[in-house]
């Protein structure tokens, strides 16, 4: 019977092995050992001594197959449990664990295992199951029950694991004199959780033999082992190839540093952690919405309050992704990054809001839903930051985290989605210039409810906007330094050409606003001059930077015992004619001169050009001048005036998120260096 076992082994309590035939209906091969070692031990698998061995795996982890759950969370290992050949064949040891194979009849088991602990004598079960559809899969409770097992104890336990938790079920079940503790959890890839790309099920039962807690600790142990073990039996044509970038020096910065101002981004980040869904005000959200953070924290008595209340936009997400990594919350940063690749398009293109308390827009129904190249960008952008920031600390990250190489693949389907819009034809006035996107609201007066309405306009933006055009520049630049991809370098190349020499105007010392088929709009808006010196900065037109930072003097405003910035000067609020007079019939030339209107977030931008510039001591008066406007709870207001359909006084996503990029940029140079 025992000839084929290892010699070195502990005695075995049968009659526990013969008590594990649950789950469809598993049967013992021999006197209930089968598969014992031979010539092809999974222990005897070579191991090449490479950079897939060193691979971190972080898969997304649940205790339902069915549904997302909040009991979602990560489960990190050596191993890609993923690839059916790597649990086909995992080895005979796991640690101090010693194990014979149980056979199975239920094809969709991959692995199915006796293992004892050759130190304790502690016994434990593995269960593994692989499909690709969920008709593979039911709770393992289901088996216990139909083999007369009883359940006595169900809840859910949470395990660390390199500073990463995720949650397994949780049941203690009993037949006769006999115990059990169930743990078993699912993995995906990636939190996309597509069925079809694989999923698998743990279940790790370990026999109560004297105490609960000591048979918790086993199990745990037991976990630990499997998130340790490194087996990789892909390919190398399997393997995808990977890029090692070159960094420059991000600079001597340190995230640890406490300043004056720590306090007031401390309240600023725990502001934004409250706006992430679930949360108060949308407890639970659309599936593919969980982990967005809602863009306003709106009154319930606003008449907007039903419109906006779960809106999450794509700007302000890809803020707070670069916001959270400055501060080294990558984990949260992940979580954006992730609920970002489930609310792609089939066709790579993003939208520029979500609804979070339902699934609007989406493939099935985007009606109204707007399309923005600059916000695509900025979470394109906000993704290869996250990645530099992680790469100062670990170099090797892009050949050693699947999450990683997954992040920078997201970021080029978003790139490659916008490079779609870039204009080829050099007779155009466009040329090298990204269009705007698709669809538009304007507004206009209902006779029957004596009302303004807004109302969406289908189509392809043809204006480009500079500021949209700067934030693809940027998302490029990093794409070309992150994957070595000229495609990325000669678009960034191209459009920075057309940039300084189209969009700069020599008389209001900024660039313009945008570029039309008909030539340039030279419209004023701050962050063409904010932002337009940082991008100006950094294509080494050094001269012009400076005048375009200059120029943002006269978007400065003070009102109320405030100072800042306002968006726009010399431009009506509503700039068509006719909408302005709609709005304003009694005052049909109001101007922003007249309106004397705070943005911080526009203001924090100021401020940011400012730090680039190594213009410190401007940029701290704008950030004191910043916090006079932060609430109790660490918002920021969007704007200190409202302005129907364009700015309000709500506590926003974008103001404290540029708040938290300021501080951090100012406290830690790192942070300063790695953006733009």
């Amino acid at each position: 019977m025992d000839s084929n076992l290892p010699k070195k082994r502990i005695k075995i309590n049968w009659k526990w092995v013969r008590a594990l035939c649950v789950w469809s209906c598993c049967v013992l091969t021999g006197l209930g050992l089968g598969c014992s070692p031979d010539n092809n031990s999974p222990d005897e698998v070579s191991s090449k001594d490479n950079t897939s061995l060193s691979r971190i795996y972080k898969f997304t982890s649940d205790t339902s197959h069915y549904f997302s759950t909040s009991h979602e969370g990560k489960f990190i290992s050596n191993t890609n449990y993923l690839y059916k050949p790597n649990l086909e064949h995992l080895p005979w040891h796991l640690g101090d664990w010693e194990g014979w194979d149980l056979e199975s009849d239920d094809p969709n088991i991959l692995y199915h295992r006796f293992y004892q602990d050759i130190n304790s004598g502690a016994s434990a079960y593995l269960m593994a199951v692989h499909g690709t559809n969920e008709s593979q899969f039911h709770t393992p409770e289901v088996c216990y029950i139909g083999d007369g097992w009883k359940v006595i104890e169900r809840r859910f336990k949470s395990i660390t694991l390199r500073n990463e938790v995720f949650q397994v079920r949780y049941a203690v079940v009993t037949k006769g004199d006999m115990s059990q503790l169930v743990l078993y959890w699912y993995l995906w890839p990636d939190s996309r959780r597509n069925i079809t790309d694989g999923l698998v099920m743990f279940r790790v039962s370990i026999i109560i033999d004297e105490t609960l807690e000591g048979a918790e600790k086993d199990a745990f142990d037991f976990i630990e082992q499997l998130s340790e073990l490194k087996l990789d039996l892909e390919k190398e044509s399997e393997v995808a190839e990977t890029f090692t970038p070159t960094l420059p020096i991000a600079g001597s910065g340190n995230k640890s540093i406490r300043s004056e101002w720590t306090p007031y981004k401390e309240k600023a980040v725990a502001w934004l952690k409250s706006q992430i869904v679930p949360n108060s005000i949308v407890k639970e959200p659309s599936q593919d919405r969980r982990n967005l953070l809602i863009s306003y924290k709106v009154p319930k008595n606003s008449e907007v309050y039903r419109y906006v209340f779960s809106k999450a936009s794509l700007y302000d997400n890809a803020l707070a992704v670069i916001a959270f990594s400055m501060v080294g919350e990558y984990s949260l940063a992940e979580r954006i990054i992730e609920a970002s690749s489930r609310i792609l398009s089939p066709d790579n293109d993003l939208w520029f809001t979500f609804n979070t308390h339902n699934s609007w827009p989406n493939k099935h129904d985007h009606s109204g839903a707007i399309v923005r190249s600059g916000a695509s960008a900025w979470l394109g952008y906000a993704i290869t930051f996250y990645l530099k920031a992680r790469l100062t600390d670990n170099p090797n990250l892009l050949q050693q985290d699947n999450e990683a190489m997954n992040h920078l693949k997201l970021a080029q389907s978003i790139a490659d989605k916008i490079l779609s819009r870039q204009i080829t034809n050099p007779a155009d006035p466009r040329y090298g210039f990204f269009t705007g996107g698709e669809g538009r609201y304007s507004y206009r007066w209902n006779n029957e409810t004596h009302t303004i309405e807004e109302y969406f306009i289908p189509g392809s933006i043809q204006w480009a906007s500079i500021e949209h055009n700067i934030d693809i520049y940027f998302l490029l630049q990093d794409l070309a330094v992150l994957t070595g991809k000229e495609k990325y370098a000669s678009s960034a190349n191209t459009l920075k050409q057309s940039m300084v020499k189209k969009s700069w105007n020599e008389k209001t010392g900024q660039l313009n606003r945008g570029q039309r088929l008909d030539g340039a709009d030279s419209a004023q808006a701050l962050d063409c001059a904010s932002w337009g010196a940082v991008f100006l900065q950094a294509v080494g037109e050094e001269s012009k930077a400076l005048a375009s930072l200059n120029s943002t003097a006269k978007y400065f405003v003070r009102s109320n015992q405030q100072q800042g910035y306002k968006p726009y000067t010399d431009l009506l609020l509503y700039e068509d004619t006719e909408l302005n007079t709609l709005f304003y019939p009694e005052a049909p030339e109001k101007n922003w001169s007249d309106f004397p209107m705070i943005w911080p977030e526009g203001s924090l931008g100021v401020a940011m050009a400012f730090l680039k510039m190594k213009k410190n001591d401007q940029a701290v008066e704008v950030i004191k001048s910043m916090i006079k406007l932060q609430d109790e709870e660490g918002g920021l207001p969007y704007a200190t005036e409202n302005l129907r359909y364009q700015f309000s006084r709500n506590s926003s996503v974008a103001g404290t998120a540029w708040l938290v990029m300021v501080i951090s940029a100012l406290e830690d140079e790192n942070a300063l260096n790695l953006f733009w």
